[in-house]
């Protein structure tokens, strides 16, 4: 009758149901293993990238110190040959005189010093796609991160990254810690001292400055972590004083990508 074949179908329906419900708690249990998985291999990959990082500044202090015994090996092979010295010859900085001269020969002594004979230059060029996709990327990346960042980039031995920190509208307490909108972060330790200026590419493929060069002279100060940039510690930020907003607008993004270079 009808109620009978009712009621199979019915019942049919309900080992239907059960069945998907037990493959889809399967599939559940799955994806819940794979999420651990997974964020146990992100915590191992944020492990190998701290490792080497701080293989990176072992390997650079191994260097500076290389450099630091050169330089001492030089001075001590000028001192052996009398060229330099606290305990130079008598009458000259730079070679030793006969004590006896003829009255007619003329000694002209000089020596010239090179300030900038140690000054190591650089070039960094970086660019940002998707600049439009750029708030929402950082989010899903972290949240207490809000910003992009470069690769680590090196200038003789100090070591650098760019950080471009976009405006974050209605959120106060993000754009309270916010340095600057773009910016180089000084990643060696000690102090420094450098020149640097910063330039983004217009649309029509031509690299403008943005701000003054700026010269800074902290050798004896820890600059480890220390942001420089043209708006770093105004009160109005914005790469040529633009919002995110506006700056995606403009003559400085061209499809959806900005291009810097510090120099």
């Amino acid at each position: 009758s009808q109620l009978t074949t009712d009621s199979r179908n019915r019942s049919w329906l309900d080992k239907e149901l059960r069945v998907q419900i037990a493959q889809a708690r399967q599939t559940l249990e799955r994806t819940i293993q794979t999420q651990a998985e997974l964020g146990a291999a992100r915590a191992a990959a944020d492990e190998r990238q701290r490792l080497r990082r701080e293989l990176d500044e072992v390997k650079l202090n191994i260097r500076k110190r290389n450099t630091d015994n050169s330089v001492s090996k030089r001075l001590i092979e000028r001192v052996d040959e009398d060229t330099w010295g606290l305990h130079m010859p008598t009458g000259t900085n730079i070679m030793p005189l006969p004590n006896v001269r003829p009255k007619s020969q003329r000694h002209i002594v000089g020596e010239e010093i090179n300030c900038s004979v140690a000054v190591e230059t650089g070039c960094f060029t970086w660019s940002i796609r998707g600049m439009s996709w750029l708030r929402h990327a950082l989010l899903a990346r972290d949240p207490d991160e809000p910003y992009a960042e470069s690769r680590c980039f090196e200038v003789g031995n100090e070591t650098f990254v760019l950080k471009y920190w976009p405006d974050w509208p209605r959120q106060t307490e993000v754009l309270s810690e916010r340095p600057g909108s773009l910016y180089l972060v000084h990643s060696t330790g000690e102090g420094i001292t450098f020149r640097y200026k910063i330039s983004v590419k217009d649309k029509r493929g031509v690299f403008r400055q943005w701000g003054d060069e700026a010269d800074v002279c902290t050798p004896w100060d820890d600059t480890k972590d220390e942001p420089f940039g043209p708006d770093v510690g105004r009160e109005v930020k914005g790469v040529f004083g633009l919002t995110h907003d506006e700056l995606l607008e403009s003559e400085w993004v061209d499809c959806d990508t900005m291009t810097v270079r510090d120099r």
